[in-house]
């Protein structure tokens, strides 16, 4: 069996907490009308806040310089950086999934959802924290460019477009910045946020679920990066690294356990252990840097990516 045995909640978890969260298979009782009651309940909110409409447009607009435009002025030439492939021989013993295309897009949808919950389990008075929350998911995007922005890192991925959403992934994706993922550090960052902001308005205990729910699901979208051959094993270290840097809260443990919960593929059975340790022992390497450092993370994956390109000679340009 390919998938992990976390993909329903338990079936004594209450609907209407699956059907907010949208956690259910497509092949189960997926309800019909979650994407429009979250999008009801945003965009009911976000005008009624000008804090709240105001973190979520400089987010918006945070994400669009540093990803959108950066990316593509990196690929125009217009901004020129190094280019260095990232690949492993590791990345070649977990199979290509397109299947897993629409987990792998819902990495925004879930904790725009997921937001909406804890919007509707606490009102107004989360209000700050929630534009906190908002302005923090910019920030992962813009701290990430302070790599990319000196290195620009890719993958091998397939040249045709394997689905229609494979379309999508070569039309607005020119696959630049890899390392770090952002895919896994937006999840990761999501889920403690929304798990400190129930834990400040007294709820961490009775949403325990949802905090629980929300950390399976960021695990189930980490664990396609790099089956959508969109990122190397490489990448994922480099992402729980970057968000130590900045969010202390993801410590070790944290990082533990997200790893425990991916590459729980039928095609790994024999050989998850050493991705894992693989994974476990870059980020270790980073951490020590780090410290040597002074706690500059950006220069340490700049530099391990300067460094692997002449190792391995994929140092593009």
């Amino acid at each position: 069996m390919d998938t992990p045995a976390y993909r329903h909640l338990d079936s004594g978890r209450p609907k209407s907490l699956r059907r907010l969260l949208w956690l259910d298979d497509a092949r189960g009782d997926k309800p019909r009308f979650t994407r429009s009651r979250m999008l009801a309940l945003i965009l009911l909110r976000l005008p009624s806040s000008p804090t709240l409409l105001s973190a979520a447009v400089r987010m918006f607009f945070t994400i669009m310089r540093y990803f959108m435009a950066g990316q593509f002025a990196m690929k125009l030439g217009i901004l020129k950086a190094p280019l260095v492939g990232v690949d492993h021989p590791l990345d070649r013993r977990i199979r290509f999934r397109p299947e897993l295309a629409p987990i792998y897009f819902d990495f925004i949808g879930f904790w725009v959802r997921a937001l909406a919950y804890v919007l509707d389990r606490t009102g107004r008075k989360a209000y700050p924290d929630a534009a906190r929350f908002l302005l923090s998911i910019g920030d992962c995007y813009k701290e990430a460019y302070g790599v990319y922005g000196r290195c620009v890192s890719t993958t091998r991925r397939p040249a045709k477009p394997a689905n229609a959403s494979f379309v999508v992934i070569h039309l607005f994706d020119p696959h630049l910045f890899c390392l770090p993922s952002l895919h896994v550090i937006v999840v990761t960052t999501a889920w403690l946020g929304l798990r400190e902001i129930l834990a400040r308005h007294g709820l961490a205990e009775r949403e325990a679920a949802a905090i629980e729910a929300v950390r399976k699901r960021a695990i189930e979208i980490a664990d396609t990066v790099v089956a959508m051959k969109q990122h190397s094993v490489n990448c994922i270290p480099a992402a729980f690294y970057a968000t130590r840097a900045l969010n202390p809260a993801f410590g070790r443990a944290e990082a533990k356990g997200i790893l425990e919960g991916m590459f729980h593929w039928s095609e790994l059975e024999d050989g998850r252990d050493e991705v894992v340790a693989y994974i476990e022992a870059l980020e270790d390497r980073f951490e020590a840097e780090g410290e040597a450092r002074g706690g500059d993370w950006k220069g340490v994956l700049a530099d391990f990516l300067f460094r692997y390109g002449e190792e391995r000679g994929t140092r593009y340009r």
